[in-house]
């Protein structure tokens, strides 16, 4: 059975979005641990803040960062990182 959740109830319990920091004091460790751990593709940029929220981030099936995506990159740029990612899970 399906249900329509109701994104304009604020007693729903349901929170399917959230700001959350992610520069700086506060960061999400989620932000945190992108920004450090990612094999970082931006050049001269590694650790840099995350510029705004449409930045991309690709992460391994083991949970590792793999690579990281300016905001205005397509998502089809990422084709030949997920190809790459998932031969090498293959093996």
């Amino acid at each position: 059975m399906l249900h329509k959740l109701n994104f304009n109830d604020e007693n729903s319990g349901v929170v399917v979005f959230d700001k959350v920091v992610v520069n700086g004091d506060g960061a999400s460790d989620a932000y945190v641990f992108l920004q450090r751990t990612v094999q970082n593709n931006l050049p001269n940029c590694a650790g840099c803040m995350v510029t705004w929220n449409y930045e991309k981030f690709l992460v391994d099936a083991d949970g590792r960062a793999f690579a990281r995506y300016y905001p205005a990159a397509s998502p089809l740029d990422t084709e030949a990182d997920i190809e790459r990612l998932l031969a090498d899970a293959g093996r």
